[in-house]
């Protein structure tokens, strides 16, 4: 306890990151001893990019949730369920306790520069330590913006380039010790439930006001120890593909009838840790032969892509638009509604782009050779 009589506590606040491996946000946030942990989770209608989303994206988020907080259960605490704008959120935490570090894994997107400064602001007005970490992707974006002269390398060969010259990604950090860990409970705190909405157990889709559609059918299953089940299986199907003298098996081989073998969904949520999987391909490649990796990171040249466009969108709020945004060529776009919708609906007449469509309205899911000819056929 403090000398204002309010209990002492770290918070961390889980938006993508959603594990407990390689987390630095988890291990800065359970060093001090004398606090204890708030796991948080904020409802705030927009994080993790849940704006306008289906219901397979919130059943997977919420899957995830779910395998996070049984995995505290375990250890004697849970995640907290809160609904509410962050900063609020944090505002009505500090009336209730003596929050001493606000962990969390950046989102360097620019689109939540607003709700993280937001943030900041409210932390650092009442002497609370922010410790941002770097868990979402290999580099710091901000950090190869720097290198690149203040502006984002706008080339994937430029981008490896500032990237090889800053050196490899960081290795995962050790996983955390939670037995020593006392956790909050926030549902044991008459006082705050009046004052905020917390969930007395995981939400529903339906209670975020997503209904599930009829022709919607779910594929991905979301939550970290699936997706380290999953995770093992790839790098078992990457070492034997070294083995047999090649990589990138899902380019090569791609196989667009079965269910996938991508972990794309379980990267975007951080359900597995984009250093662990980097990590353990480059570490199989050395494992399985004496030459050095392929250059350019060929073998891992999908995750440096991702980081490619990470690295463009920071700092850029116009990122997904084309007249305001600094980087992107205005094209004279034609404008045709019916053949748009006939794109929409998958009726072009196109066998193989209209399937595409259907699967990924079905599905929410599509092979990137697929998604490769539907990218094709709205731009050529």
């Amino acid at each position: 306890m403090t000398t204002s009589g309010k209990e002492q506590v770290n918070v961390l606040w889980f938006r993508n990151g959603l594990r407990l491996h390689d987390n630095q946000a988890l291990m800065k946030a359970t060093e001090d001893k004398s606090c204890k942990l708030l796991p948080i989770f904020i409802f705030d209608g927009e994080t993790p990019t849940t704006k306008h989303c289906r219901y397979n994206k919130m059943a997977f988020l919420l899957e995830c949730l779910e395998d996070i907080d049984t995995q505290l259960w375990y250890h004697g605490g849970r995640l907290n369920f809160v609904e509410g704008e962050p900063a609020q959120v944090f505002r009505e935490l500090h009336k209730h306790f003596a929050i001493k570090r606000l962990c969390f894994d950046q989102d360097c997107e620019a689109i939540w520069l607003e709700r993280d400064n937001a943030v900041k602001n409210f932390c650092g007005t009442h002497r609370i330590e922010v410790l941002e970490s770097i868990g979402q992707t290999l580099w710091d974006p901000l950090e190869i913006i720097e290198a690149n002269g203040g502006t984002p390398p706008l080339t994937y060969g430029q981008f490896c380039h500032v990237t090889k010259a800053i050196g490899p990604p960081k290795r995962p950090v050790d996983d955390v010790d939670l037995k020593n860990v006392e956790f909050v409970e926030l549902e044991n705190f008459p006082d705050i439930l009046s004052s905020m909405t917390v969930f007395p157990n995981l939400p529903t889709p339906q209670m975020m006001g997503i209904e599930r559609e009829a022709d919607e059918e779910k594929i991905y299953k979301g939550g970290e120890k699936l997706a380290l089940k999953y995770f093992h299986r790839r790098i078992k199907y990457e070492r034997e593909s070294f083995m047999s003298g090649s990589f990138l098996p899902n380019r090569r081989d791609p196989d667009i009838l079965n269910p996938p073998k991508s972990l794309s969904p379980d990267l975007k949520f951080g359900c597995i840790s984009v250093k662990k999987f980097y990590w353990a391909v480059m570490d199989t490649w050395d494992e399985v032969t004496d030459d050095d990796p392929p250059a350019n990171y060929t073998i891992v040249s999908q995750l440096i892509w991702r980081e490619f466009f990470y690295a463009m969108s920071a700092n850029n709020p116009f990122y997904g638009e084309m007249e305001r945004n600094p980087i992107c060529i205005n094209i004279p776009w034609y404008e045709n509604d019916n053949q748009l919708e006939a794109y929409l609906a998958g009726n072009t007449g196109y066998p193989f782009i209209d399937a595409g469509v259907r699967q990924l309205k079905k599905e929410g899911w599509t092979h990137h050779i697929v998604r490769n000819a539907l990218s094709m056929f709205l731009t050529r």
